[in-house]
Order: C-alpha cells, then structure tokens, then sequence
C-alpha cells in the first residue's frame, strides 16, 4: 500500500469512526456540539441559522443553550442616526438596513445584525464590497415577489445566482399571500410573514386573527426553516387609518409566537409623518414587549406543546362570537376560537400563555393538561393586584377573566 493508499484510507477511517460516534450520541450530546460549533469564530451566518433550528428542533434536551441563542427582535428602515437609540430600546436586527461602512460600523457598535436589500443588477458588486462585513447577517434579496409581479422561478434563479456568489450569508424572504408561501418558501434561508390587520379606526372593525392563520401556513410552507414574524407598527392613509396599540401589537406577537414563530420583527421606523420612536404610546409599548421577549427567549424558541386546550366560555361581550375568514388555499367561513393558547415545556416549569385576540372583554374557562394538576401557577407581567398566584386545582382547570386585547402569560412549576 503506498503512503497516498495509506493516508486516504486513515481519511475514510476517521471520518466512518466520527460518523458513528454522531450517530451514537444523544440528543443533548449532539445539542452541545451544534451550539460548540456556533461560537466558533469561524461559523458562517448561514450556518448559524441551520445550527439553531437544529438546536431548536431538539427541544427539550437542548434547554441549557436556547437562552442563549439569537432571537431576532427587529426593525425596518432605521437610519444610521437612530442606531443607537433602537439598540437601546431592545433591537437586535436592523431590515433594510445601508451597507456602507459608516452604517455598519455603528450597528456593529450598537450590537445590531443588519439585512439588507441586495441589488438585484448588481449583486456581485454588493457581495464583494459586503466581505468581512460581520454585521451583514443576511441578504434580502426581493420583498414580496407575489406582490412585486416576480414569479416564482425568477425569484429561484436569482436565489441560485445569489447562493453561487456569497454561500455564507442567509436569505431573507418575505411573502404576501399566505397562499403562495410553499411556492417561494423553498428558496430562502428565513421565511417572513407581513401581515398588518389594523386598518380602520374602530377596533371593531379589524381583525387580528390572520397573523395566527398566517404563521401556521408559514411554518407549513418552511418546513423546518426558521418562521419570523412582521408586525405591524405603522400607519399610512389611506390603507391603515392609525397606529396599532401596544396591546394590539401584543397580541400580534403573542399569536405568532403561539403558532411557531420564533423571532419577531416590526415594519416600521416611519409611522405617518413621525419616526416610531415620537410615537411615544406605542414606541413605549414595543420597548416593554421586546424586554419581555428577550427576558422569555429561552422558553420562546421551545416549540409549544401538542397539547388543544378545551375552552368554556364562561361570560362574554358580545355574547355571540364573530365568524372570521381563515387565511387557508380555500377560506370559508370559520369560528375562531375565544382565546389563543400555548404550552411549553422548560426545564420543570411549563410557560403557559393565552391571548385574547378580540376586541372585547370574556371569561374563559381552561382545562390543562392533567399532569399540571396540583401545580404552582404564577402570572407573569401581570396587574400585581390581580395576577394569579396559586396551585392549580385538581382537574387542572383554570378560568381567566381577559380585557379587550389581552395577553396572559404564566409560569406552571
């Protein structure tokens, strides 16, 4: 055997012997070397995203790192100026954001990731310059392309062209249509849902039910590639008559974080004539839930339960529910349920969370499951003069009473 024949069958040898060893390592084992090789000074940001939906995807045996893995809370359009103040309001990713080295040095400054919009007629240009460029996380290659008039094999071509000339960095992709998710969702690295649904000045008259419908077909269309959420933190007339509150916001991310998002972005830093952050009620409102989902990210990024709650409705204004459309291939005309509800396991404690969609107040009463029986229930983020500090009961049923627009969350130990 000549000394080639010899070091390529110790190559082959090695690399069969790593392979068995993977094979015969435990979830958790495999866990620690995935988030081993994330802090590797040399991870590229693409394998960065498919490293954490593999750590992500081993829930619960990976706990010990989802704390500390990336949880996007991003937003759209900020100029270089406002870096700062964003970074300080709880912002982790900047969307269309600048490539020039100015903007990228402060964001890097700032702690910001930024996406950009690459251009389309001169995309190798903009990957040459964008080389060593570590704040660069991701590339948006085309927003909306259903809407944009961009078919579905366009937008494949210039993907494979992209991926041919910067195969480290992930792409972006946002559609409009839940019905054409699956048509584009394979072509991207992260899939983005935009849905804004506040757009009449009565709160009666907008529906905030699709941002649920809308995640669900993402994360069908995804399969297994990270689900974002866009938010809706603008208004613009005529479309969208004013801004959302901060507990219409809440209960956006709380629905999409129920359905299987696992980060939270908002469109945009222009609201109207102000930048977000002068309008005062709804930019403080943005800056304490981004506290509370940085402050929750571990429990966040662990997939909710299988587990469909039984709801009684105990009281409720109006009394009659309300028929929504689905957003489905073939929407008809479905009841939505009274709440929207999560379970998740994390270490012995399961984080519990029910949100009421609606613009009106109910009563709702809760069966969890039965192994919660007997438990330590405590609110979390709640009125301290009426959140519930309790064990739960012997049937483990609970009944919550929900303002208008109201998020409850809870820690089961």
């Amino acid at each position: 055997m000549t000394h080639r024949q010899v070091q390529t069958f110790s190559a082959v040898l090695t690399a069969v012997v790593l392979a068995l060893l993977c094979g015969c390592a435990s979830p958790a084992e495999k866990s620690a070397r995935a988030f081993a090789r994330l802090n590797q000074a040399d991870v590229t940001p693409r394998e960065e995203i498919a490293l954490r939906q593999e750590i992500i995807g081993r829930a619960p045996e990976s706990e010990p790192y989802l704390s500390r893995l990336f949880f996007p809370i991003g937003l759209y359009d900020v100029p270089e100026a406002a870096l700062f103040d964003v970074a300080a309001g709880g912002f982790n990713l900047i969307l269309n954001g600048d490539t020039t080295p100015t903007y990228l040095g402060r964001a890097a400054a700032c702690g910001l990731r930024v996406v950009p919009y690459i251009r389309i007629e001169h995309m190798a240009e903009d990957v040459r310059g964008a080389r060593g460029a570590k704040p660069l996380f991701a590339w948006y290659l085309f927003d909306e392309p259903d809407l944009n008039d961009m078919p579905p094999e366009k937008y494949s071509l210039l993907a494979g062209q992209l991926r041919a000339l910067d195969p480290t960095r992930p792409i972006f992709l946002t559609v409009l249509s839940p019905r054409r998710y699956a048509e584009y969702a394979g072509e991207c690295d992260i899939f983005a849902t935009t849905v804004y649904p506040v757009r009449r000045e009565d709160e009666q008259d907008n529906n905030l039910w699709p941002v649920a419908w809308a995640t669900d077909a993402a994360v069908r269309a995804a399969k297994g590639r990270p689900v974002w959420a866009v938010l809706q933190a603008f208004f613009g007339e005529p479309a969208w008559e004013r801004n959302p509150t901060p507990e219409e916001v809440s209960v956006m991310a709380f629905l999409a974080l129920n359905h299987g998002a696992s980060g939270i972005l908002y469109f945009s830093y222009r609201s109207g004539d102000k930048p977000l952050t002068e309008q005062t009620e709804l930019y403080d409102g943005i800056v304490s839930l981004n506290s509370q989902l940085a402050a929750l990210r571990g429990p966040l990024l662990t997939p909710p339960l299988r587990w469909k709650p039984e709801l009684k409705v105990v009281d409720e204004e109006p009394a009659e529910g309300v028929q929504f459309i689905r957003l489905e291939e073939k929407p008809a005309p479905t009841p939505a349920p009274p709440v929207d509800c999560s379970l998740r396991r994390f270490g012995s404690a399961h984080l519990f969370i029910a949100v009421n969609a609606d613009p009106w107040s109910k009563t709702i009463e809760i069966a969890l499951p039965s192994a919660l029986a007997g438990r330590p229930i405590t609110e979390i983020y709640g009125d301290p003069d009426d959140s519930i500090k309790d064990k739960l009961p012997d049937d483990a049923r609970i009944e919550l009473g929900f303002g208008a627009h109201d998020v409850r969350l809870f820690w089961i130990e």
